[in-house]
C-alpha cells in the first residue's frame, strides 16, 4: 500500500537523504536538478522565505517517490497569493520514482493527491518545466480534470552526440559562419578552452561577475531592460554557489585569450551520459568576435571525452541553439488555481 507524508523541515529532509540518494543510483538518466543534493541546496537557500512541502511516497516504509515542493508567496496582478511549486529551479523538474516496487502511475497519483490536499494553505499549484516524457506529465495529460491546465512552456534543444561518429562529422552540420568565427578567435585572440571540474570559488566568482556585466551592458547599450542576471537574486546566487563550488558533478567550460582575458563561459552539470548547460555569458568587450561560438570547442571536448551521449543546451528558443542542433524536447507547465470564492474566480481571470 502506498502511503504519503509531507516533509516540512530541514532536519526531516536531511533524514530522507540516504534513501533519496539510493533511489538516484537506480536511475542514471535522472536529471541532475532532481537529485537530493541539488534540491537540498535550494531548500537551505530558501529557508525563511519558502515553506518546505516535499511530498514523500512510501511502500511498507520504503521510499518509492518524492515530489520536492515548497510553498511561497507570489505576486499575481494586484494581489499576493500562496503558491505551491517546485522547490528547486532548473529546466527539468520532476518527481523521483522507484518503478521497481510500484508502478509509476500509482505513485504519481498518490504524490499528486497529497499535493492537492495542501489546498488550505495555497491558492495555486504551479509545476513548471515538466519534462515531456515524465510519468507526472503523462498523468496530468491523461486526466480529464487536469488536461486543460497543462500547456507547452518552452523548447529544450539538445545535441545527441551519437548521431555522428565524431566531432568532424558533427561540425559539417552547423553553419560555416560559426566555424569561421571560432577560427578567427583562435587566430586573432589566441583563444583557448579550459575545462574545470570541480569549479573553484574564485572561478565561480569570476564567472558570476561576467554574467552580471554582460546583462548590464545589454541594458545600458542596447536598451534590453528585460535582462537580469540570475545572480542578482541573493537566494539564487547562494543556491547555485552551494551546488557548484567543489562539486565533481559541476563543469565549467571557459574560453580565454592568450593574455588570459575571459571571453566566454558555460556552466553545466554532468550526470550519467548527459551534460546539462545552465548558465552562459560572454565578454561584451569582444562581442564583435561572437565569443559564444567558443562553445564549439566545448562540444569537441565532449566528443573526445567519449562518455557523453547528450549535451542539453538548456531551455530557450534561441536561434544559436538551433544552429547547433535540430533536436529538442518540450517542457510543460501545469497551473491550477484553487478556491471557488470571488478571489479564486478573479485569479483565474488573471492567468
Amino acid at each position: 500500500m502506498v502511503e504519503t507524508r509531507i516533509v516540512d523541515s530541514l532536519a526531516d529532509l536531511d533524514a530522507l537523504g540516504p534513501s533519496w540518494r539510493a533511489l538516484e543510483e537506480t536511475q542514471p538518466d535522472l536529471p541532475f536538478s532532481c537529485t537530493f543534493d541539488y534540491v537540498a541546496a535550494w531548500a537551505r537557500a530558501r529557508h525563511g522565505t519558502t515553506e518546505l512541502a516535499v511530498v514523500v511516497a512510501e511502500d511498507h516504509g520504503q521510499l518509492i517517490g518524492t515530489l520536492p515542493l515548497g510553498i511561497t508567496t507570489r505576486r499575481k496582478g494586484p494581489v499576493s497569493v500562496m503558491e505551491l511549486a517546485f522547490l528547486a529551479e532548473g529546466d527539468r523538474r520532476d518527481a523521483v520514482l522507484d518503478a521497481r516496487r510500484v508502478s509509476p502511475g500509482t505513485t504519481i497519483k498518490a504524490l499528486l493527491a497529497a499535493s492537492l490536499a495542501l489546498d488550505a494553505k495555497t491558492r495555486r499549484i504551479s509545476l513548471r518545466y515538466l519534462p515531456a516524457h515524465s510519468p507526472l506529465t503523462h498523468h496530468l495529460l491523461r486526466s480529464s480534470e487536469h488536461n486543460a491546465q497543462v500547456r507547452p512552456l518552452v523548447e529544450l534543444p539538445l545535441i545527441e552526440l551519437a548521431r555522428h561518429p565524431g566531432f568532424t562529422q558533427y561540425r559539417r552540420t552547423i553553419p560555416r559562419s560559426a566555424i569561421t568565427s571560432a577560427n578567427k578567435m583562435r587566430r586573432e585572440l589566441g583563444m583557448r578552452l579550459e575545462v574545470h571540474s570541480p569549479v573553484s570559488e574564485s572561478l565561480f566568482d569570476e564567472l558570476v561577475a561576467q554574467h552580471r556585466r554582460q546583462q548590464q551592458v545589454l541594458i545600458e547599450r542596447h536598451g534590453r531592460h528585460e535582462r537580469r542576471s540570475l545572480f542578482d537574486d541573493p537566494v539564487r546566487e547562494r543556491a547555485y554557489r552551494t551546488i557548484t563550488v567543489g562539486n565533481p558533478s559541476a563543469l565549467a567550460f571557459v574560453a580565454r585569450t592568450s593574455a588570459g582575458e575571459l571571453l566566454f563561459h558555460e556552466l553545466a552539470w554532468r550526470r550519467g551520459g548527459t551534460v546539462t548547460a545552465w548558465n552562459t555569458a560572454y565578454n561584451p568587450d569582444f562581442a564583435h568576435h561572437r565569443p559564444s561560438r567558443a562553445r564549439l570547442d566545448a562540444i569537441e571536448w565532449l566528443y573526445a571525452d567519449g562518455d557523453v551521449r547528450v549535451f542539453d543546451l538548456g531551455a530557450g528558443r534561441y536561434p544559436w541553439k538551433f544552429e547547433l542542433t535540430p533536436s529538442f524536447e518540450l517542457a510543460y507547465d501545469f497551473s491550477a488555481w484553487r478556491g471557488d470564492d470571488a478571489l479564486g474566480r478573479l485569479l483565474r481571470k488573471l492567468r
